[in-house]
């Protein structure tokens, strides 16, 4: 069964799945796309309740957007630093902008920690 957590301003809804044995979640966040006449979709694994509640945050951003919710949560859920200071950030700038949250990000110390290595 999935769990309504919130609806975007472009229609993206983000759901959640019930705990499984290991008491993880799962977050889906799926779009229409008028282009393709299909949905576009994303599945956010292995995360816990605090990312879950952190994606209902993601409502409060005014401008926020599939593309923006997909990399801000997949982002916070690699360390629980990272969601710590995302929502410190956006405690203290409430009325943050999707380039807000995003500048904010690419200036942290780890932001090139998940690139792929660059070919030589």
């Amino acid at each position: 069964m999935l769990y309504p957590i919130c609806t975007l301003q472009d229609d993206t809804e983000i759901t959640s799945s019930e705990p499984d044995a290991d008491g993880y979640i799962k977050i889906y966040l799926e779009r229409f796309d008028s282009k393709t006449d299909g949905f576009l979709d994303k599945t956010i694994k292995k995360t816990d309740i605090t990312v879950k509640e952190f994606a209902g945050r993601l409502e409060n951003v005014r401008d926020a957007y599939f593309d923006f919710a997909v990399a801000v949560l997949t982002y916070v859920k690699k360390e629980q630093s990272r969601l710590n200071s995302v929502e410190k950030f956006m405690d203290k700038n409430p009325e943050a902008l999707l380039a807000d949250i995003l500048e904010f990000i690419s200036e942290q110390d780890d932001f090139y920690d998940d690139a792929a290595p660059a070919r030589k």
